[in-house]
């Protein structure tokens, strides 16, 4: 799934992962098109996100229910995030995940930006965020604690265009900015304010 302000820019193969297309443009950004996994549960968006980011990585996955009880997702918690980061790394060999702390209030964007650009552009591989959806435009100020794939970036170079990442969001509802479901893109900044923890 594309989405639509990205069709109008000429794209190029840039390399096949597990039969995924990684499509670069250096002028407007970097994405993979891959398919969408919606989460089963209302907890289950860290296994929702383990499953879409190694259907990426292995070009097939477990079921969601296999991810949560190896990680031990439940309804009070979630799923832990470095449990996230160890369920990734026992599953797949392409890239070693582990987790940093983000605090916009004390860090620098760089902190958010830098692991996020290397571990697409030079990886090819997609991060999990876990975030604040208050921050998120689609969640129009709606405060849930959420993890989101990060698939994509957008605007980095182009004047007049935004900076920002584009990510998969595995939760089905509404919040008056449309369906959160699907594929998605928010402001860098955005994300720095939203992000707790990435898992990159």
């Amino acid at each position: 799934m594309l989405i639509s302000h990205l069709s109008a820019v000429s794209y190029n193969v840039l390399n096949l992962n597990s039969g995924y297309e990684w499509v670069t443009d250096v002028r407007s950004g970097f994405f993979i098109n891959y398919p969408i996994q919606e989460q089963e549960k209302s907890y289950y968006c860290g296994p929702a996100s383990v499953k879409t980011t190694l259907e990426i990585i292995n070009g097939g996955s477990l079921s969601q229910t296999v991810y949560a009880e190896s990680m031990g997702t439940n309804f009070e918690n979630g799923t832990i995030v470095y449990k996230i980061a160890n369920e990734l790394n026992k599953r797949q060999s392409v890239n070693s995940y582990g987790y940093r702390q983000i605090d916009s209030k004390k860090d620098d964007i760089n902190r958010l930006y830098q692991p996020v650009m290397t571990d697409l552009n030079v990886n090819h591989v997609p991060v999990i965020a876990k975030v604040d959806t208050a921050q998120l435009f689609m969640y129009n100020q709606r405060s849930l604690g959420h993890y989101v794939t990060l698939v994509g970036y957008y605007g980095m170079q182009t004047e007049g265009l935004t900076p920002s990442f584009i990510y998969a969001d595995n939760y089905n509802s509404n919040y008056g900015r449309g369906n959160t479901f699907g594929e998605h893109t928010d402001s860098v900044e955005n994300f720095f304010k939203a992000t707790s923890y990435l898992i990159w």
